[in-house]
């Protein structure tokens, strides 16, 4: 990050989101808004868009400025990186201008951002790196995302695809008295119940608790699979 005109700007953010709107336009996406806290970041986005001849569609703007506005798609810059003071830092991360910010997207969210720097920040700036990136593992799952999505409603805080010893779990949940570990299977656990019963076997033996629920139950019964996962939290 460096400051221009007492504020800051992030040029490599200002180019990710200028190929991000080439991206969605491509897709039909026509409606999109991009937002920053930063006034300068806003001006180097609208810069770098009148280079490239894509005004139209496209909004840029600061979070106040986005109040109570909604967009089909968000790309939201914070700027937050290196070379940047804390207590700006601070502001950027304020989690007001946040939600604000990630809450305009009807359809699609976009964030571009240093994840590195911004999820070893604390507070709402690196759990919404932390959230993204949860995501992006989980998209090739429909099963597993919608589970994460409930979980991430219900407010149960959770890790996804975390190791443990030589293997990996969907779900990782602290309860009350021991870690619980949710699996979906897919259609693939019939092959290999095997494998799994030495997965549960290994983990049990390592005083984790294990919840076991098919694709099939957790996209047809989302109810069912959230209060077994709840009790299991808080027994």
């Amino acid at each position: 990050a460096e400051q221009r005109a007492r504020s800051w700007i992030n040029r490599a953010e200002a180019e990710a989101a200028i190929e991000a709107i080439k991206e969605l336009l491509s897709e039909g996406i026509g409606n999109i808004g991009v937002i920053t806290p930063f006034r300068s970041q806003k001006e180097l986005i609208l810069e770098r868009l009148q280079a490239e001849g894509m005004q139209r569609g496209v909004s840029v703007d600061t979070v106040n400025a986005f109040q109570g506005d909604e967009r089909d798609a968000i790309i939201y810059s914070p700027v937050v990186a290196p070379g940047m003071g804390e207590g700006t830092i601070r502001w950027a991360s304020n989690k007001n201008l946040v939600n604000v910010a990630v809450t305009r997207a009807r359809q699609v969210l976009l964030v571009v951002a240093n994840s590195d720097f911004c999820r070893r920040q604390s507070g709402i700036i690196s759990d919404l790196l932390k959230y993204c990136e949860a995501v992006a593992k989980l998209r090739s799952s429909d099963a597993e995302l919608a589970l994460f999505r409930a979980l991430t409603e219900a407010g149960v805080r959770c890790d996804t695809h975390v190791p443990i010893g030589d293997l990996e779990v969907d779900f990782l949940i602290e309860g009350h008295h021991r870690l619980v570990v949710v699996e979906v299977d897919g259609v693939q656990h019939q092959e290999q119940r095997t494998a799994d019963a030495a997965r549960d076997a290994y983990l049990m033996a390592h005083d984790y608790q294990i919840l076991r629920f098919t694709a099939r139950q957790v996209l047809d019964t989302p109810g069912y699979v959230l209060d077994q996962i709840r009790a299991a939290v808080e027994g």
